[in-house]
């Protein structure tokens, strides 16, 4: 069963190419928004197991807030997709507790890393792994730019 995943891009041309590339991996996109309360909106109706989310959308709510309120609503793992790795920037996105990271400008290998152990987490049911915003399971991350991105995980 393919796993269900709402993207949030505010950038059009990006957010499709980020679709194409998760329906080429198999997974399913259920809903995507370009703002942070569609977003929200989108979650609620769709209830997908993971969510893509840019942290530098567009509208009065960044990534980092609908991420925290979609987690506190229907608790799914997010991935954030960013160009601002800043120390600032990924300290707040820590708040919001997610299962990895994605830099831009992004190949279609980054997504299917940077989805892949959010998305076997989503079908563990299961939080974080570390608490901290990484996934850090024995021989399945990789370090690049000093952030931990999961290795590709085959399906079960």
């Amino acid at each position: 069963m393919p796993i269900n995943i709402l993207v949030t891009e505010d950038e059009s041309i990006v957010r499709k190419d980020i679709e194409r590339c998760l329906g080429n991996l198999g997974y399913n996109v259920v809903a995507s928004a370009d703002n942070g309360e569609d977003a929200i909106s989108m979650a609620m109706k769709h209830k997908p197991d993971l969510a893509l989310m840019d942290i530098m959308i567009k509208g009065d709510m960044n990534g980092i807030a609908a991420a925290e309120e979609i987690k506190r609503n229907i608790d799914i793992p997010v991935v954030f997709l960013t160009a601002y790795a800043d120390e600032n920037t990924l300290n707040d996105a820590k708040l919001a507790e997610p299962h990895g990271y994605i830099l831009k400008p992004f190949k279609d290998v980054d997504i299917q890393n940077g989805c892949g152990n959010g998305a076997s987490q989503a079908r563990k049911g299961a939080g974080n792994a570390s608490g901290d915003g990484f996934f850090e399971e024995p021989g399945r991350t990789q370090r690049r730019h000093g952030y931990h991105f999961c290795e590709k995980i085959e399906a079960a």
